[in-house]
């Protein structure tokens, strides 16, 4: 710091507001896909953990994946597309490619 002036260098500031979605996975529902409410969203600052419950406190972080290479039936990956009027739709595997691949 000099004459009390603090610089800073590569800082990254974003502009906007703060959102977050909470969705609760049905298992009667095959292929569950969870639809993101607003449009505009910046994809790239998406954080997505997942809970065994609502009341559980430990929980595991997934990471945004735009292909099947590299990932496994262990991977903690969810995919997203666009959708209508400037929404995403967020989904995660369902075992079935992996397994298909590892068996041949």
């Amino acid at each position: 710091m000099f004459n009390n002036i603090a610089n800073f260098n590569d800082i990254s500031i974003y502009e906007g507001t703060l959102l977050s979605s909470n969705f609760t996975y049905s298992t009667r529902v095959p292929n569950q896909k969870f639809i993101l409410p607003n449009t505009g969203v910046d994809t790239s600052l998406i954080s997505v953990t997942v809970k065994n419950n609502e009341n559980s406190s430990a929980s595991t972080k997934y990471s945004n994946q735009d292909s099947l290479f590299d990932i496994g039936g262990d991977s903690k990956v969810y995919f997203l597309q666009e959708i209508s009027d400037e929404r995403y739709e967020l989904f995660f595997g369902d075992n079935i490619f992996w397994q298909s691949f590892r068996g041949r």
